[in-house]
């Protein structure tokens, strides 16, 4: 009785409009189906079609294969769920990539810095060795400016009196004018330094305050 009236329902639904326009989209080159086996899947109207050929619409969202008597015999996912489940497994896989490498970064850290305070008082010791060779040369630029300005007064006056300026004056100023650039050229190198020495430890000290942060979460 049940098999008679499953065979009426499936000769109904076979042919109503959606279903006749669902035959009409088939799918070529699948095996045929053993007789009294059928095809179970939605069409694009969302209605459930029951059908011995396979169609587009089936194999995008997804069909079962029943025997003679609706049992489910096989269950295959649509090509647009595969596809979206590709696309889900990529993120997901970026993501593990993503934290097994900030893992790797952290790790590296910890090796170096156990705390946040550590990394601070490392880098303000880098920085405080620079600051005392950038404030040496400060004070070197200075009387060096003082020394090249005398000379230079010296060169005016001869200059203004008409009288030949002494050699020992022109190298004087020469070597005062050389030593004027190499401290210039210091002090940036200097001042870069101190910058490259905050690129490299700030980063790390961020991210031992957010370790710190979800130690303490948690406890």
């Amino acid at each position: 009785m049940t098999r008679r009236i499953l065979a009426v329902f499936l000769a109904v639904a076979m042919l109503s409009p959606s279903t006749a326009l669902a035959i009409k989209r088939e799918v070529k080159g699948l095996d045929p189906l053993p007789p009294g086996h059928l095809y179970r899947f939605h069409n694009e109207e969302g209605s459930t079609v029951f059908s011995r050929t396979l169609t587009v619409d089936g194999v995008n969202g997804g069909y079962a294969v029943l025997d003679r008597y609706g049992r489910v015999l096989l269950s295959v996912r649509g090509r647009v769920a595969s596809a979206e489940q590709d696309k889900r497994n990529r993120r997901k896989a970026v993501v593990q990539q993503v934290s097994e490498e900030q893992a790797r970064k952290d790790r590296d850290i910890l090796r170096l810095y156990s705390t946040a305070d550590a990394a601070e008082n490392a880098m303000e010791r880098q920085l405080t060795s620079v600051r005392a060779s950038l404030d040496y040369a400060l004070i070197s630029l200075s009387k060096t400016k003082k020394s090249r300005d005398n000379e230079k007064k010296k060169f005016q006056d001869y200059e203004r009196r008409g009288e030949p300026i002494p050699s020992s004056v022109l190298n004087a100023l020469g070597v005062y004018e050389e030593r004027l650039i190499r401290l210039a050229s210091e002090l940036e190198s200097y001042e870069r330094e101190m910058a490259n020495i905050r690129t490299v430890f700030t980063p790390m000290i961020e991210r031992l305050v957010e370790i710190e942060a979800a130690k303490e979460n948690e406890n």
